[in-house]
């Protein structure tokens, strides 16, 4: 399989993007996923990124769902663990959440296969809330499963706010 090389201002980019948060470098691939994913992510979360941010969001590694990174967002906080849930939503009558799905290549071709993974991962992401006993058919990272079992208690906890039962 070629190998496809990042143009010198997306590279520029990166390099910039790991300087700034002090992240070391790995290979461009994992470079790139790390930046995509922050670019993604920051269109929906106008907070200030910290370094164990990008480490919280990114999620991916191989052979898994096909997602890289997953965002959750209430109310512009960027949720980090399952006791976060109850200071971000606590006694509020309306939050505003928000899920962010990446899946990052530097393939310059479309991938129908990995599209298709990363849309079943992001279905079966869900299955945690909406479908407990069903099988998944992708296998998961244990930070993809960890980010499920998040939103699967905000999910149940927003509910029973809305009145609304799944």
């Amino acid at each position: 399989m070629k190998r496809t090389a990042l143009d010198k201002i997306t590279t520029d980019f990166i390099n910039k993007f790991l300087d700034a948060y002090e992240i070391e470098k790995e290979v461009t691939t994992k470079d790139f996923e790390k930046f995509s994913s922050y670019c993604a992510i920051k269109q929906h979360y106008s907070s200030h990124f910290e370094s164990e941010d990008i480490d919280n969001i990114l999620v991916g590694e191989t052979s898994d769902t096909g997602i890289d990174a997953i965002g959750i967002i209430i109310d512009n906080k960027l949720l980090d663990s399952e006791e976060d849930i109850e200071l971000l939503i606590d006694e509020k009558e309306n939050v505003q959440i928000s899920f962010v799905f990446v899946q990052s290549t530097i393939s310059r071709q479309f991938d129908h296969r990995k599209f298709r993974d990363f849309t079943i991962g992001i279905k079966e992401f869900f299955y945690d809330y909406a479908f407990p006993q069903k099988i998944k058919t992708k296998q998961r990272s244990k930070k993809v499963a960890e980010k499920a079992n998040i939103a699967c208690k905000l999910l149940d906890k927003t509910s029973v706010m809305t009145g609304a039962s799944h």
